[in-house]
């Protein structure tokens, strides 16, 4: 009798952790997301040389994320581009909303 109690208190603790594994995951893939969106940055900006309003428009519209600048705005060729990437996330388990942000360097001209 007492084995089937503790069995049917251990399945709560599996379930939970089955939900914890499963955030763990999605934030794994969030993360891979941002990364691969990075790279696409990376090459329109190391394309077009351009920083303006407008380019960070089109970035945050076209791959769905908060563009920020962390380098001078006006780059010359051969510069670099240091930028962070983010997005909101939302857990499962641990229940409330975070950013997960990525930050990348890209070198304007490079892809020429």
């Amino acid at each position: 009798m007492s084995y089937k109690l503790s069995l049917m208190i251990s399945m709560v603790f599996v379930v939970f952790f089955s939900f914890f594994a499963i955030d763990l995951l999605s934030i794994q893939n969030t993360y891979s997301l941002l990364d691969a969106k990075s790279i696409n940055i990376s090459y329109f900006l190391a394309r077009n040389g351009d920083v303006s309003y407008r380019a960070r428009d089109y970035i945050e519209r076209v791959y769905q994320v908060k563009f920020k600048l962390i380098s001078a705005s006006n780059p010359a060729f051969g510069d670099d581009i240091i930028y962070n990437i983010s997005t909101t996330y939302k857990s499962f388990v641990i229940g409330n909303t975070f950013d997960i942000a990525i930050q990348r360097m890209t070198v304007v001209g490079y892809f020429n």
